[in-house]
């Protein structure tokens, strides 16, 4: 299992920006070319979401992984779960795009003293890898409002 930060997910890097207002949305997005193949457990944090902010929705764009039918990955905090916005995707195998699509997605309760690390994690790795290949991740997030 290895580990593949996008420059856009290394608060040294990028800081997260956080939102001013209430219900002002901000986008981080995060890209990687990839030169080796992904394999099963795999993290790629993509970007970061600032401490008292919660996502509210992710757009993956991936170019084909897989020249097979092999590659499924999640897209979440790649800390947890993992597939808090975006799970079993299979965009991969062929190359395309996908939106958030789990049910309580846009309600995880915010981290209060820490950054999100939002990314994809691999759950089955591929047939027969394809590379290089860029991913790009759209984390959209909002503040906090009253702990949710």
């Amino acid at each position: 299992m290895a580990e593949y930060v996008a420059r856009d997910a290394d608060p040294k890097v990028n800081p997260p920006i956080s939102s001013c207002a209430a219900g002002e949305i901000r986008a981080v997005q995060g890209e990687i070319t990839m030169e080796q193949a992904l394999a099963s457990g795999d993290t790629l944090p993509m970007a970061l979401v600032p401490a008292g902010h919660v996502p509210v929705d992710a757009i993956v764009d991936t170019d084909s992984l897989d020249s097979g039918s092999g590659i499924v990955f999640d897209v979440g905090d790649v800390d947890a779960n993992g597939d808090e916005l975006v799970s079993g995707s299979t965009i991969g195998q062929g190359g395309g795009m996908a939106r958030m699509a789990q049910q309580g997605g846009s309600r995880l309760a915010p981290y209060t003293d820490q950054n999100r690390r939002m990314g994809l994690t691999v759950t089955t790795g591929p047939g027969s890898a394809v590379t290089p290949a860029t991913i790009t991740v759209t984390v959209f997030y909002r503040r906090s409002h009253r702990g949710s």
